[in-house]
């Protein structure tokens, strides 16, 4: 991010590269790229920044830049590498990329996807594009979607075929084992003594004066289910495309997916329990292309292992926090990597259904 600039044969102290500088040479270079009156981009037929010197002598007399043309040309190949960061609009980067012939980065591919049809060769440069419709852009998020959620159905019907055959033969194996205990109590023929039973609790004068008869009772402990989750999952990856604000960790965040009529604590209850989901996340039976956009939408740290899989079949870029910050969703396959090795059993209540 940094030059030496040369000046009359006299060198100068080192400068970085502000925003705004990389920002004015983009703006400069897209005026040879795009067409105003044919509103198309257009293969640069200038001397070619990478090479010519004449290109950048005519930017230093339009906008009195104090760097070299030297400077120029070499800040210009290594500016390239980072065109997809820019703060500029997709069609207009895209524009650059087709004018320029700069290889388009993984990062940047599924960006252009999504919001314009293209067509790139071997070495990554864009052969041609044209920009999708507003309608067109939501159509194909709301298929992703579909596609997503109809491959979780097929899984979970998976899963509780196997839990109900797993369920029968746990069955199956309690009532053999009560008939072996009941064959063997028999043949031995063993009598116990009749033990009394134990004294009741006396109640202290303070609650006999209340006239409480007894301690409050408990709330029966109860476990969130497998198939709880995964509600709670597709819930939150309908919200992925939406103007909805993503913030599960707040208790007003499921309110909408409870209902009018939920209680207060329920909704904090589940925003505590989002927690521990995330820390799951990678054990969920999904396929891996709907963790890795729940990763990425949610910005949670991805579990070790799970990234580990994923950078052997794409190029994923992380921050300090271990978050997703960009990756290339169509090189992902659609088959669940994890399936969760240990499950609550069906005896235990599910959270969703007491309340």
């Amino acid at each position: 991010m940094t030059q030496i600039e040369i000046i009359e044969g006299e060198k100068h102290e080192r400068e970085f590269f502000t925003l705004e500088e990389d920002v004015q040479i983009w703006e400069f270079l897209h005026r040879f790229a795009y067409d105003e009156t044919e509103q198309i981009a257009e293969k640069f037929t200038g001397p070619h920044p990478n090479l010519g010197r004449k290109i950048w002598k005519m930017f230093v007399r339009e906008t009195d830049s104090r760097r070299s043309v030297s400077v120029l040309c070499t800040r210009y190949r290594k500016m390239t590498k980072n065109l997809h960061g820019m703060p500029f609009g997709t069609e207009m980067k895209l524009n650059l990329y087709y004018s320029l012939d700069i290889p388009v980065p993984e990062e940047f591919i599924r960006e252009a996807w999504r919001f314009a049809k293209i067509l790139l060769n071997k070495d990554n440069l864009v052969e041609e594009f044209e920009m999708k419709t507003d309608e067109e852009v939501r159509r194909d998020s709301e298929e992703e979607y579909e596609l997503m959620e109809g491959l979780v159905k097929k899984r979970m019907e998976k899963i509780e075929k196997e839990e109900n055959e797993k369920l029968q033969e746990q069955r199956r194996q309690y009532y053999q084992k009560k008939k072996e205990k009941k064959q063997q109590e028999a043949a031995t023929e063993v009598t116990a003594d009749v033990l009394p039973s134990p004294p009741k609790k006396r109640l202290s004068s303070q609650m006999l004066e209340n006239e409480v008869t007894a301690p409050p009772s408990k709330r029966p402990r109860v476990y969130y289910s497998v198939e709880d989750d995964v509600k709670l999952w597709t819930h939150l990856l309908s919200k992925v495309n939406s103007d909805h604000e993503l913030n599960p960790k707040s208790g007003k965040f499921w309110k909408e997916f409870l209902g009018a009529n939920a209680e207060k604590i329920m909704e904090r209850k589940l925003a505590y329990h989002y927690g521990k989901m995330a820390n799951n996340l990678h054990k969920m039976p999904f396929d891996m292309r709907m963790k890795t956009v729940l990763y990425y939408a949610l910005h949670i740290p991805v579990e070790k292992r799970f990234l580990e899989i994923l950078k052997s079949k794409t190029d994923v870029t992380v921050d300090e926090n271990g978050c997703i910050v960009a990756y290339n969703s169509f090189e992902i396959a659609e088959e669940a990597d994890y399936v969760p090795t240990k499950k609550p059993t069906s005896r235990r209540a599910s959270r969703l259904d007491i309340y």
